[in-house]
This record gives structure tokens, sequence and C-alpha cells, in this order.
């Protein structure tokens, strides 16, 4: 049935007026036209209580420091993945003439920050030498801010295990303390993990057990946990939550998550060890981006993560005098100094700086493989759960011989995964790339099933 012509027009008109109002509000949602003055956006996987601990100390920062309050607009995101994307987004925004929504990129590790360097998304600030006093270039190897001032650490992290004590006292098994303890078959459908794609800590825990144990044996370990996994998570918040709810009995994570599980469940139900020797501290940084109008506020907020009162913030007990006011924030600051602070002011007892060391972490080398390492565990451990898990039952029958060779062997050298990585860059290549790969996998771990009852 069609309308008449009057009511067409009159519709046509409605729809018009709709469809304009709501591209003019997503212009106004997106890009800074429209934005407060006074008002910096940031995109960041931190969660709900550091973002609203770091906004009211900036507030307080920048009311002292250039007279006027600057105000915090938060972009959430779950994952590195996911920043990623929109980041990218908002670089083709700039490109065609646009102007650029989002100011600060907080958080998610280096390897995204990196990135984002390479892909023209971020900016190079300087900052003033008082600022950076106290902030080594390098520890244990692992450089702190990048050498062009494109990204600055603020905090430092390490990996760990969080487990449920309970989960594994019901089952007699030993509380972990390696990364190869994970692939013992004791946890097998016990453990949850995070996708590497989404997730930076994640994919640090996984490069971190291929630099400790070495390509072949590293993969010979990370078949058998992904083997044992009883879930993926895309975003490695939930790692804590699931342990601690006892669906997975442990999981890998970063240190703040652990620490902040073991304060909120008591060290009677969970426990969190970071294994000894296989574990790298690694920065957290801040990056600004490029395009943005509020360069001079961005770099500001810079500042003010990097000054003394921004890093105490993330070491001090909530209550204390300048620190947080409500929770702890539990993350290890990057400044020397902040370590001075009394020990029964702070939520942290450790002295990151005494105890870098334990495993010489290559960036380089994590940088130049990540993209082959998140799809090979997309291909084996997700497309092919299932036969992963069936040929890991076989393996633990059949512990040795040629169908348990197979079952460890990489899918494909060191050297080969390193030029590999930029081939994954070009999306069309990407998708052939990884169902020649699942293909692979299939069959392999197929094989090992049809073998088995020969």
């Amino acid at each position: 049935m069609f309308l008449k012509k009057n009511k067409t027009n009159l519709f046509e008109k409605i729809f018009l007026f709709l469809c304009v109002s709501f591209l003019c509000a997503g212009c106004f949602l997106s890009d800074s036209r429209g934005r407060d003055a006074d008002e910096i956006v940031i995109i960041s996987p931190h969660d709900e209580d550091v973002r609203r601990e770091l906004q009211i100390a900036f507030e307080d920062y920048t009311k002292r420091k250039i007279g006027r309050k600057i105000s915090i607009k938060w972009q959430p995101a779950r994952g590195t993945g996911n920043i990623m994307r929109l980041l990218i987004n908002e670089k083709k925004r700039w490109e065609a003439g646009g102007e650029v929504g989002i100011d600060v990129f907080l958080g998610g590790g280096a390897a995204p920050h990196e990135k984002a360097v390479r892909m023209g998304i971020t900016t190079p600030i300087k900052l003033p030498d008082f600022i950076l006093e106290g902030i080594p270039e390098e520890l244990g190897g692992v450089r702190l801010r990048h050498k062009s001032g494109f990204w600055y650490g603020v905090t430092l992290s390490s990996f760990g295990i969080i487990f449920n004590k309970e989960g594994l006292r019901k089952r007699g098994i030993p509380p972990p303390v390696s990364w190869k303890d994970l692939a013992s078959p004791l946890f097998e459908g016990l453990i949850i993990l995070a996708d590497p794609s989404e997730s930076g800590s994640a994919r640090a825990c996984y490069e971190m057990i291929l630099q400790k144990f070495g390509w072949e044996e590293g993969w010979k370990i990370l078949y058998r946990i992904l083997a044992n996994a009883g879930g993926i998570t895309h975003a490695s918040s939930e790692i804590g939550k699931t342990v601690s709810s006892g669906q997975a009995v442990a999981g890998m994570a970063i240190d703040t998550y652990g620490f902040i599980q073991v304060e909120k469940d008591g060290e009677e139900k969970v426990g969190f060890v970071i294994p000894e020797g296989e574990s790298a501290f690694t920065p957290d940084p801040v990056s600004v981006i490029k395009g943005t109008p509020r360069k001079e506020l961005a770099t500001l907020f810079v500042e003010f993560l990097l000054s003394d009162d921004g890093q105490k913030l993330w070491l001090l007990k909530a209550g204390e005098p300048g620190g947080p006011r409500r929770t702890s924030l539990w993350h290890f600051p990057v400044k020397f100094q902040v370590y001075q602070i009394p020990e029964e002011k702070k939520v942290l007892h450790q002295n990151i700086f005494s105890m870098a060391g334990g495993l010489n972490y290559d960036e380089k080398k994590a940088n130049e493989r990540a993209k082959v390492i998140s799809m090979l565990f997309e291909t084996a451990g997700a497309q092919n759960r299932q036969r992963l898990k069936d040929a890991w039952k076989v393996i633990q029958k059949r512990p040795e011989g040629s169908l348990q060779k197979l079952f460890d062997l990489p899918a494909i050298s060191e050297k080969e995964a390193v030029s590999l990585e930029s081939v994954l860059e070009d999306p069309v290549k990407s998708e052939e790339i990884e169902e020649k790969f699942y293909l692979l996998f299939k069959n392999r771990l197929g094989e090992i099933v049809r073998n088995s009852v020969k």
C-alpha cells in the first residue's frame, strides 16, 4: 500500500530531520567538536576504580597547577584489541579531515602502544626533566619509555597465576608455582584463559613462557595449557572473577588483578604467585593521540601521571593523604623515589627495582611475533578446541612415541613466525593464513585421535 503524496512529503521531512539530528549527535559524541574546552577524552582498559581515582586526582592537580579544573571523559573499552580498532577508526577520521575525538590512550601494556607508533596513531611529546627524574630509561633490559617520546611507562606490571585454594584442596592439587604446572593433566578443564588477540596481558604471559623455555619447549607447554582450558574469555579482567567463583581453579593474570582479587576474597580463599625466574616486569604506558586538538591538556595529563603526586596514587592505601579516596589501586609505580613511602602507608611492600631481573624479557622479539601467537592460539585453542582436548586425552594415555611428538610439534618455526608477522597485517592474506593453520591443526589433531585406536 502506497501513502498519498502529501503524507509522503510529511514523513520524508520527519525522516530527514531525525537522520540529520542523529548524525549531528554522532558527530558531537565521537569528535572533539562541541566538547567542553576543559575536558580530555581518554580510552583505557582500566577498571572503574582506577578511572574514578585518576579523575579525582587529576582535577585536583590541574586546579593547583593551572588554576582551573580539567575533567576527564572516559571511553572504557574491554581488551586492547577493541581499543586498537577504535583508534584506527580515529586515525581514519583525522586523515579524512575530521577532528579526533580521543586525546589519550592509557594502559594495555607496551605492545599496543608500540603498534600505535608504527601505525602513526600517536604523537611524541617532550616532558620536563624534573618529571622524569627517578625514572630509568630501562629496567632489566626492558625500556620504560619510547626513545622518541611516543609513549611513557606509568606503572610496572608482572604476571602470575591466580588460583582458588579451596578448589585445589578439594581435588588434591598442589598450588601452582610455575607456568609448567598449568600444563599438568591435573588441571584438565580447570583453567580459564584470555584471548591474546584481545588481551595484551594474556599475550605477555604466553610470550614469557616461550622466552623462558624456548620456542619448541614453550609450545609444548602452551598446547597443554590450552588443552586444559575450561573456558576462554576476551577480557583478562574476568580471570580473577572466574577463579574466585570456582568456575575455574587457576588462570594467568597481570599482578594487579591477582593482588586485588586476593584482597577482595582473602588469602584463605584465593592465592596469587609470580613464577620465580619466569616472569618479567613490563611497563604499562600512556600515549597522546595524533591530531588531538587537546595536545597541551593531554600532555598535562601525562605529566600528572609521572609526577610524584600521580605516582604515589598507585602505591598508597586508600584514605592516606595523597592516596586514592575510596579504593587502593595496587600498581607498582615507575618512579624510584616513590618507594620511600613508609611501609604502613603502602598496599604493596616490594620494591620493584630490587625485584627486577627474574626473566630477561626481549620486548623486540615479543613485538615481532605478536600477531602470529594470537593466530596460533585462535586456530589451535579456539577453532579446534574440542579436537585439541580429545588429542590431549590420547597423549595422557600414551605419553611416549610418535603421537606425543606430533602433538608437541610447533606449527611453525621461530624464524618463520617473524617472517609471517608482517603478512598478517593484510586482512585478506590474514584470513588465508588463518584457514591454512586451522586445517593444519584439524588434520594433525585428528590424526592423533584416529591413530590412537590402532
